[in-house]
């Protein structure tokens, strides 16, 4: 019985996890875009 609680624990956590993370990427493709342009402007 505990093993099994453990486990559905294990992957709330994981979704949970997974949930923020399709938050964060768009934000973090955003941030290396801006990068990516800054570092543009001063190869040139």
């Amino acid at each position: 019985m505990r093993k099994k609680k453990l486990k559905k624990e294990k992957l709330s956590k994981h979704r949970k996890a997974l949930r923020q993370a399709k938050k964060l990427i768009p934000l973090f493709a955003a941030i290396t875009t801006i990068v990516v342009n800054l570092i543009n402007i001063f190869k040139r």
